[in-house]
């Protein structure tokens, strides 16, 4: 019996495979619905080699797009990417494009450009974002969001230095405008740099027969200068870490200066036995009175004794590591040092005892202390440092904030002035 239902079994599989094959033959046993079915798949293949092929002539084109531009921006463009993609996947995401466009020198400077940027870099990133997406998709549209986001305040900066209205200006006033913007944090080989690129930069903008620009070619030579100065200073501040030995908390300690107290430590000290840079107190001191901290005479005492505790080795001279070390531990002596004098200023602007000053007076606060700016680039630094210390861009500062502010606003006005006149020298 189990034999004959196992074998009815496999008669009813076959009568049902029978009827249904019937049910699928035509006319002398042609198959009726094969023939719709193949001829779709194959409609189907066609469209995928056609849309591939166009893939592929676009991969094609894109290659050959990127193949054509200079080495110098292939380069940036590559190590760009591989920076931001340490584990070599191929595909960035939203924070690591982030990171690769800051190293291409497209970052933003104020909150409003923080929160497009970001913005931009999560609808770039919603699809796998690989190289060549990344050079023709995610770069040209941060650009032009900087552009875009920039275009009324340099157009308010454009009329400002054309001061004969002419709606021109020329080599020297653009120099001038440049030297002011984009030499800041940089050593003497940065400032060669820079230079160059500069004058490059103008021959592109200025207009055929002439030595003038238009305010569009302005704009761009703006535009690709901050780029060209963000890359250099990236640079620099990476070669100045390989050779000093620095820490990545060392480097962040000293955002946006590492390169200027670089240069500043180079032209004092002195060179050791070893080949390394060494700097005595005197030379120290000198660097200091400078443009690092100000020449105070609560600052003054301090400097030999904080020389003594870096100077671990009771060599009488330190390294540019140590250095650094000393002017942390300064700056903290000074602000504590101060701390009683600046309250008493910061409560009497705070009237309403809320514990925070607004914007208006905090300026109000600098002018009194004697730190207003004394020209449009002045102002420019104390809107950025003031920028940094309001970390919540709450537009209100407290305490602790402002003492840092301050201490700030001071050294970095005093430390690019002391840069314009090396530039005036050199």
């Amino acid at each position: 019996e189990g034999g004959e239902e196992g074998g009815g079994g496999t008669r009813r599989q076959a009568l049902c495979l029978g009827a249904c094959t019937d049910d699928a033959l035509g006319e002398g046993g042609v198959p009726k619905k094969a023939p719709i079915s193949r001829t779709r798949m194959i409609q189907a293949l066609q469209k995928m080699r056609r849309r591939q092929n166009r893939l592929n002539r676009l991969l094609r084109l894109r290659q050959e797009e990127f193949e054509s531009k200079s080495e110098e921006e292939k380069e940036t463009l590559r190590k760009a990417f591989k920076l931001a993609d340490p584990m070599g996947t191929g595909s960035l995401s939203s924070r690591s494009l982030r990171l690769a466009l800051r190293e291409v020198g497209l970052y933003p400077k104020s909150d409003v450009e923080k929160r497009e940027l970001k913005i931009l870099c999560e609808e770039c990133t919603v699809v796998d974002l690989d190289f060549l997406l990344f050079c023709f998709e995610a770069v040209p549209r941060a650009r032009q969001l900087l552009r875009d986001l920039r275009h009324q305040p340099l157009l308010q900066d454009f009329m400002f230095y054309d001061k004969d209205q002419s709606g021109t200006l020329d080599e020297e006033e653009c120099a001038w405008i440049l030297n002011r913007l984009y030499t800041w944090n940089l050593d003497g080989v940065g400032l060669q740099q820079m230079t160059r690129e500069f004058s490059v930069l103008f021959d592109k903008c200025k207009q055929p027969g002439t030595d003038l620009v238009e305010f569009e070619g302005f704009e761009f030579l703006i535009s690709e200068a901050q780029e060209k100065y963000n890359r250099i200073v990236s640079e620099r501040e990476s070669y100045i870490q390989q050779q000093a030995g620095l820490k990545d908390e060392v480097m962040r300690e000293h955002a946006d200066e590492i390169a200027f107290l670089w240069d500043t430590f180079g032209r004092a000290a002195s060179k050791g036995t070893d080949g390394r840079q060494l700097a005595t107190l005197e030379e120290v001191q000198r660097m200091l009175a400078e443009c690092v901290v100000a020449p105070h005479e609560k600052g003054a005492p301090m400097i030999g004794m904080i020389f003594k505790e870096v100077d671990t080795q009771n060599a009488g001279c330190i390294a540019f590591p140590a250095f650094l070390r000393l002017v942390r531990r300064l700056r903290a002596k000074i602000l504590d040092a101060s701390q009683e004098e600046l309250q008493c200023c910061f409560q009497r602007y705070d009237r309403d005892r809320s514990g925070y000053l607004d914007i208006n007076e905090v300026s109000a606060l600098v002018t009194e202390l004697g730190l207003a700016p004394q020209s449009r680039e002045d102002q420019n630094i104390l809107k950025g440092l003031l920028s940094q210390v309001d970390r919540d861009s709450s537009g209100q500062v407290e305490f602790d904030e402002f003492r840092v502010f301050v201490q700030r606003i001071a050294e970095r006005i005093r430390a690019i002035r002391t840069c314009r006149e090396r530039q005036a020298a050199a």
